[in-house]
């Protein structure tokens, strides 16, 4: 069973034939590897509780209007206006939280929302393409809606903030795992071998999602194969189906 929320080192995504969590029913065996983008957080300031979307961005609507004072005075058509505040922004996120896991995707979102805010604001962080700073937020209101005749887990939402600041600039989030090639590492390997080794983990590693990890291109799993023909051939799962079979916990591959 992958961990919920799925690590960043989780085989998961679009290639496998089931879901992340092992249903052929989940709608969400299509979210794609956390590497490939980086999924909106939502958080509360400075250590309460933080929600991670399932999925990217789907639907979003940045909308803003200055605060203006307008004043009427009698005898006079024309109006006078000042701004008093440059720019009150707002933004609308709208999507599904998809699959099995839909209803406990929305009791989390929905914990983080009701939460306490000791500073008076939330932390908002999207993809650098959309912003490149954290939003500190309010939560004007939100809608969670599973239309009838919807007989599957997924949820609908909409979530209206209004923005009261910026924070600090986003960093991209770091991998875990040992380095490929640690720094000061002098040993070679004996010429026509490798002293590389991965180790699969407990929860499932597939070759491809191993070559993603290692050579940082899943497509690269026939290396990885051909390293390992007489290991992986006794597995008795034939080659065409062998990329995206989990294979067994602490198995040792050359790489």
């Amino acid at each position: 069973m992958t961990s919920f929320p799925p690590t960043i080192t989780d085989s998961i995504g679009e290639t496998l034939p089931v879901g992340v969590f092992q249903t052929k029913g989940d709608s969400a065996k299509y979210i794609i590897e956390r590497r490939r983008f980086q999924r909106p957080t939502l958080r509360v300031p400075p250590s309460g509780p933080k929600y991670e979307w399932p999925i990217g961005v789907e639907g979003i609507s940045i909308s803003g209007a200055p605060g203006l004072a307008v004043h009427n005075y009698l005898g006079d058509n024309a109006p006078v206006v000042q701004i008093v505040h440059r720019d009150a922004r707002r933004f609308e996120m709208r999507g599904m939280l998809p699959g099995d896991t839909g209803s406990e995707n929305m009791r989390g979102l929905i914990a983080v929302i009701e939460a306490v805010a000791p500073l008076g604001y939330w932390i908002l962080s999207m993809p650098a393409a959309i912003f490149t700073k954290e939003q500190q937020v309010i939560i004007e209101n939100y809608n969670f809606d599973h239309p009838e005749g919807d007989y599957t887990a997924s949820w609908a939402y909409s979530i209206s903030f209004l923005r009261t600041g910026v924070g600090a600039k986003k960093t991209k989030p770091k991998t875990t795992g040992s380095p490929i090639n640690p720094v000061g590492s002098t040993k070679k390997p004996p010429k026509g071998k490798s002293n590389r080794v991965f180790t699969t983990k407990n929860g499932g590693n597939t070759l491809r999602a191993v070559a993603q990890l290692v050579y940082g291109n899943p497509s690269r799993w026939r290396e990885i194969y051909n390293k390992n023909v007489k290991l992986l051939s006794s597995l008795g799962v034939p080659l065409a189906e062998l990329q995206y079979k989990r294979l067994p916990y602490g198995l040792k591959l050359n790489y």
